[in-house]
Parts: C-alpha cells; sequence; structure tokens
C-alpha cells in the first residue's frame, strides 16, 4: 500500500474516533456510489 493511502486511512480513523467521541454514531464507511465514495456517514 502506498504511504499516502497509508495515511489517509490512519486520518479517517482518527476522524471516525473523534466523531465517536463528540456523540455520532458511525453509520457506514467507504460506501461507494458508482465511481463516488463517502469515507465517512455519520449520524448524531
Amino acid at each position: 500500500m502506498a504511504e499516502h493511502n497509508i495515511f489517509g486511512k490512519l486520518a479517517e480513523e482518527k476522524a471516525c474516533q473523534y466523531l465517536i467521541q463528540n456523540g455520532y454514531r458511525c453509520i457506514e464507511k467507504n460506501y461507494r456510489f458508482g465511481k463516488a465514495e463517502i469515507d465517512l456517514i455519520m449520524q448524531i
């Protein structure tokens, strides 16, 4: 895996943990629709 991909995965995980600690709930990670992707779908 390329270094920028590793950094991106770590950053995404840190963002997810931050949001969870601040009252959000993770609905979906890496949701794909066609060629598009949403990294995190969160709900408060």
